[in-house]
Parts: C-alpha cells; structure tokens; sequence
C-alpha cells in the first residue's frame, strides 16, 4: 500500500514500511550511531566539580566521566520509569565505558542556531534480570542521553 505523508512543506511517499524486533543480549559492547548529548542542570554541575556559567553545562571530555555515566543513567531511568510506571532496575547499568570524540553541531531552529555538544562511545553492559533487559532494550529504541528526538543518542552493536 503506497501512502503520502506530509513533514512540513515536504511530501514523502511510502512504499512500505517493516517491523524489527531489538532484543537486548546478556553482555554486549555498543557504539554509538549519533552523538550523545548530555547537559547538566548548574545546580548539580558542583557535586562534580564543573564550573556552571550557565543554566545547564554539556558534558565534555574535560569533564569528570562520572558526570557523564550519572547523568546518562539518570535520563535512562526517568525514561524507563515514564515508558513502563515502574521503577527502574538499579545501577550501575553500564559496565565500562571508552570515550571516542567530541563534535560541536548545529541545531537550527527557526530564530537562530545552536551549537549542541555531544559525544561519542563505546559503551558495555550486562543484563541480568528481565527488567535490565527492558532497559537496554528501551536504550536501544530511544537513545541515550537528551534530544533523541533531534538525532542524537542511538546506539548501535559493536
């Protein structure tokens, strides 16, 4: 069935669309497919020695990684917690984590541009327990960190 679809001022036709099932494995290594984009409320910038000039800090390499592994895990909870009305299961959720690069992008909105620093990783976990493995799953299918719906944050196997 061939179906138009309108985003914006552009019209796309659809041929056809599948269904994949993503299933989270027991261990893994996962790379990221876009950059994760981690920003750091100021009030919480302190408890990991950041300097906050601003209302929120993204993360960057100079930062301490425990900033970057807590705040991801934070934003992975609060999504599971909001997707399934449960809570989620407890952390650590990754295992190890190994930085790659850092990328400055540009974000154009309809009065300006902003440039949106995220970063890159491989990341490895281990799930244990049938909730763990709904949280990655959930990793998988929304991304990990903020502005998933811009881009940013998926991961892909390694």
């Amino acid at each position: 069935m061939v179906s138009w679809e309108r985003v914006g001022e552009q019209r796309y036709t659809v041929e056809y669309t599948t269904e994949f099932q993503i299933t989270a494995e027991e261990q893994a290594t996962v790379e990221t497919g876009t950059p994760i984009v981690v920003r750091i409320p100021a009030g919480r910038c302190e408890q990991y020695g950041i300097d906050a000039e601003y209302d929120d800090v993204y993360w960057r390499f100079e930062h301490p990684r425990e900033a970057f592994r807590e705040e991801t895990e934070r934003n992975l909870a609060t999504k599971y917690q909001q997707y399934y009305d449960r809570e989620p299961p407890e952390r650590p959720y990754f295992t190890d984590l190994t930085p790659k690069k850092e990328v400055a992008v540009p974000l154009h909105y309809e009065d300006s541009v902003v440039q949106t620093i995220g970063t890159t990783w491989e990341l490895e976990y281990d799930c244990h327990t049938r909730a763990e493995h709904r949280l990655m799953g959930l990793a998988y299918s929304a991304g990990l960190g903020e502005l998933n719906t811009t881009g940013f944050g998926f991961i892909n196997d390694a």
